[in-house]
């Protein structure tokens, strides 16, 4: 399977989604040129739908981000002109399987409240991380950094030597619990279900695809949420669940499906 960089957009995961699913269950499906959401602008519909045309099967596909940001969304300008795509800028000079963690940042910031002083930071961070990762050790602990010119603290792990593979996070790994996914998803899962039924985009299967780009959260973790959630959200139109992260698509279970 491709590798991700925190910057893919929701098609790329989607692709990736199907590559799996082709793979795994024999299938030949896909991606339609239009997303419905984008053809209908009056009444909700799904995200994306994929087509079987030897089997004659139709899947729709709605996608969920757990990843999240008080400044309203993975793509705006502060973490973008800082850290985006550094992360596909390192790989080849560092070694291992590395996760670098970066609070959330904003124009609040020091340092970071102009194009000028965030191209500074982001100089400064391309430069000190390759030798900082290369002299770590292989742990499961991520280490804390701080470094003069950059104005946040920064973690990282690193966990194997094979290969190169970096990702960055804007959370920290302690800072998840089950109450963070589950207030977030709070938020989004609602309105989701009718989206299924639109009657211009009728499929066989409707599928709940989770984007994961948080390193580290257990599935065990996930699996107990959407169970909590299925409790207080109505999904009963979700028959599959999966969640694609940085390297990997893990079926969910689907709590609504005995519903």
């Amino acid at each position: 399977m491709r590798q991700f960089n925190n910057n893919i957009n929701e098609q790329e995961v989607v692709e990736a989604f199907l590559e799996f699913l082709n793979r795994t269950k024999q299938g030949n499906y896909i991606l339609d040129k239009n997303r419905p959401d984008r053809i209908e602008r009056q009444v909700k519909a799904p995200d994306f739908l994929a087509t079987d045309f030897s089997a004659g099967k139709r899947i729709a596909i709605e996608i969920t981000s757990l990843y999240k940001s008080r400044e309203g969304g993975h793509e705006d300008s502060v973490w973008m002109e800082t850290v985006g795509n550094l992360d596909v800028e390192l790989r080849g000079s560092v070694s291992g399987s590395v996760w670098i963690f970066i609070p959330e940042l904003s124009k609040n910031t020091p340092g970071l409240n102009n194009h000028k002083g965030r191209l500074s930071v982001r100089t400064k961070l391309s430069q000190v991380l390759p030798d900082i990762v290369n002299s770590m050790p292989i742990s499961n602990q991520p280490k804390r950094f701080t470094e003069d010119g950059i104005p946040f603290n920064f973690e990282i792990r690193k966990r194997k030597e094979d290969g190169s593979w970096v990702a960055i996070s804007r959370l920290s790994p302690t800072s998840q619990s089950l109450d963070d996914v589950l207030d977030y998803l709070r938020q989004v899962l609602p309105g989701k279900n009718r989206k299924f039924c639109h009657p211009d985009f009728v499929s066989d299967e409707h599928v709940l695809l989770i984007d994961n780009r948080i390193p580290f959260l257990e599935q065990n973790l996930i699996n107990n949420a959407f169970l909590i959630l299925s409790k207080e959200v109505h999904m009963d139109f979700v028959n599959l669940m999966f969640m694609v992260e940085f390297d990997r698509v893990i079926e969910l279970k689907n709590p609504w499906a005995n519903k």
